[in-house]
């Protein structure tokens, strides 16, 4: 019983990391300095077939192009499971909330239905006036033919995995198995002390 009360508290001690990342997400989604940088655009689908769209952003004075950190909703701000990949129907729209604090809005993504990208240039400098909210916000994505061929790099940051659902995944994992650890440990710590208890009567 000892061993086991042991084994449990230590595989507590190493999923608990787990559940105070939970909980510091959770702090910072209602934490008034995340709502300040939040802002959302809408993009509109007129190219004339379905196609997905991701939106790029740039940072630092090199101009290092990753996607946008998208959130599911403003409040409580939390950031969204997908950042790409979004699917536009003809004459679809969709709008999108993110942070715009440390990067710049540049470009947005777009793949056609035949797995060809092109890219829809959001802000041509990028690297000036670091960093602010997008100039606009409700773009249209014309038809495909009027667009530039989607550079490497802009290609590269749209296939690489979207690891915010790894990450939620993870931890969602590692607050499950804390759980278990915890109601067992819980069960080992009920059942001594009603055995301490009756032991006391039995002496009684």
């Amino acid at each position: 019983m000892k061993l086991k009360k042991a084994i449990l508290l230590f595989a507590m001690i190493l999923t608990g990391p787990f559940v105070l990342l939970f909980c510091l997400l959770l702090l910072n989604s209602v934490n008034p300095m995340q709502w300040a940088f939040l802002t959302r655009f809408k993009v509109e689908n007129r190219s004339g077939q379905d196609i997905r769209i991701t939106p790029i952003g740039t940072r630092g004075d090199e101009g290092r192009k990753g996607r946008l950190p998208v959130y599911m909703i403003p409040l409580p701000a939390l950031p969204s499971f997908r950042s790409g990949h979004y699917h536009l129907k003809n004459d679809q729209s969709i709008t999108i909330w993110y942070d715009w604090d440390d990067v710049n809005f540049s470009e947005i993504a777009v793949r056609a239905k035949d797995g060809s990208y092109y890219e829809f240039i959001v802000d041509p400098n990028p690297l000036q006036n670091q960093y602010h909210p997008p100039t606009s916000k409700y773009f249209v994505i014309p038809n495909l033919k009027t667009l530039s061929i989607a550079r490497p790099q802009i290609v590269d940051v749209v296939e690489r995995p979207d690891r915010m659902g790894i990450y939620y995944v993870v931890l969602l994992a590692g607050i499950i198995i804390f759980w278990k650890f915890w109601r067992e440990y819980k069960k080992i710590r009920i059942l001594k002390t009603a055995n301490s208890t009756g032991e006391a009567e039995i002496q009684d």
